[in-house]
């Protein structure tokens, strides 16, 4: 679910890591910010940070699926909290 489609877009980062938390998703973003938020706070809700810079979301879509299989070894793991795809 997109943010905008959950009338979050507008929602700081700590409500939607809060969100997350209590619908059982995990984060995908570009931004840090929800990697500082995992760090302090710990899992649930995981985040995956894709680092690719001003890419299209095209492109964006294309490594998650492309890192399909790491992604879901990475939500079926229950120690780690974070995931970084370049």
């Amino acid at each position: 679910m997109h943010v905008q489609r959950l009338q979050l877009g507008t929602a700081s980062d700590k409500a939607i890591f809060d969100y997350a938390k209590v619908k059982g998703y995990a984060i995908v973003s570009r931004d840090i910010d929800f990697y500082h938020l995992s760090a302090f706070y710990g899992a649930p809700p995981k985040v995956i940070r894709i680092e690719v810079g001003n890419a299209s979301s095209q492109l964006v879509k294309q490594i998650l699926r492309d890192r399909y299989e790491e992604i879901i070894q990475f939500l079926r793991d229950l120690e780690e909290s974070y995931l970084l795809l370049r």
